[in-house]
């Protein structure tokens, strides 16, 4: 049995909005649970969330830039150790709204930012399971239940659990919310879910890099990953796909 844990990332008036996290099999996340707890507790920390580390605040408050760097550097080395692949999925926000602007007629079918990427993600995963072979084995996925948008995803899941084609693609065995204070790996996903934001906000949203790729990015890229990112181009073409659909079912 895999096991994959995603969390949402974006802020208020940005141009990104990013799901992401990682697989990992049961086995190996009941090992990554207890490191990771062993890691809070030497920190003095009762969950890791990746902004208030970012910004020092709250628990991090107080911290030197030295300890910041050291405990993402440890956080790193416990996530990639324990999991098998990161899988993450973004959209550019301002293409998202144009696009839906140009097409409202097919807006609701679409989807909304946190459903692309959320099915961006699962595409991925197909993607993996056929590259490493891994048909045939379960995948129980959890999400962050504070994101916005929860109805929407549990809607998309239930049709894909209702449809064996779609739920083997996926490896779906089930999916379910948790909170990532109290479920150590949705602290990993939070982490990936943050640098995937970073990276778009930085170097994707603008026709010019704004700063140079982060280290901490770096750092997660050594891990293998797979990500898609949702732009005009590529919303542009699933808009041609709902009309084209439109089109065979009128005819039929």
């Amino acid at each position: 049995m895999f096991e994959a844990y995603f969390d949402l990332s974006t802020a208020a008036g940005a141009d990104a909005l990013v799901v992401a996290g990682y697989i990992a099999t049961a086995d190996q996340w009941q090992h990554f649970d207890r490191e990771w707890k062993e890691f809070l507790a030497d920190e003095n920390l009762t969950f890791f969330h990746m902004t208030d580390c970012e910004n020092r605040r709250k628990e991090f408050e107080g911290w030197d830039e030295n300890r910041k760097l050291a405990a993402i550097k440890r956080a790193h080395g416990i996530i990639k150790c324990r999991t098998n692949i990161a899988i993450s999925a973004g959209i550019i926000l301002p293409d998202y709204r144009a696009v839906i602007a140009e097409a409202p007629n097919v807006a609701k079918e679409l989807g909304s930012p946190f459903f692309l990427c959320v099915n961006g993600c699962l595409r991925e995963i197909a993607n993996w399971i056929v590259k490493y072979n891994r048909e045939g084995q379960p995948i129980a996925y959890v999400f962050e239940e504070g994101d916005e948008g929860k109805g929407e995803i549990m809607d998309m899941f239930r049709k894909v659990s209702a449809n064996a084609r779609l739920k083997a693609g996926c490896g779906c065995e089930s999916f379910s919310f948790a909170n990532k204070r109290i479920v150590t790996p949705l602290q990993a996903a939070d982490i990936n879910a943050y640098e995937s934001w970073k990276h778009m906000i930085n170097q994707i949203t603008t026709p010019t890099p704004l700063r140079p790729i982060r280290k901490s990015m770096w750092s997660l890229a050594g891990h293998p990953n797979q990500s898609r990112y949702f732009d005009r181009e590529e919303l542009l073409g699933l808009i041609k796909k709902l009309r084209q659909k439109h089109v065979r079912d009128a005819s039929s």
